[in-house]
């Protein structure tokens, strides 16, 4: 008699999970900038982070900010083929990076 029954069913690898999720966070990614194309955008998320954060300044002095399923690395570049140049800010201290669009 077995304890433990065989499960017929089997956990989705995390590779999978974030290739599958890709798509979404490019489209999410491509329709927030160009709500607002010629905003200064920042990108910030944790080393090793699968996740990070894209911000703009919006018009009442706040920030309108969405979470990606990219790491900081991986939103830059996506940011560079939208014809953005981005970069460390003037800031020894930040953590994080500046994007303005090319014109």
């Amino acid at each position: 008699m077995s304890w433990f029954k065989k499960s017929s069913t089997m956990a989705t690898p995390p590779d999978e999970l974030l290739s599958k999720q890709e798509p979404q966070n490019q489209e999410s990614l491509q329709s927030f900038v160009a709500q607002k194309p010629l905003a200064m955008y920042t990108i910030d998320g944790q080393k090793g982070s699968n996740e990070s954060l894209i911000c703009r300044s919006n018009e009442t002095g706040g920030q309108s900010c969405i979470k990606l399923g990219f790491n900081c690395v991986e939103l830059f570049k996506k940011m560079q083929k939208f014809d953005y140049f981005c970069s460390l800010p003037d800031n020894v201290n930040a953590t994080y990076f500046e994007c303005r669009k090319i014109q």
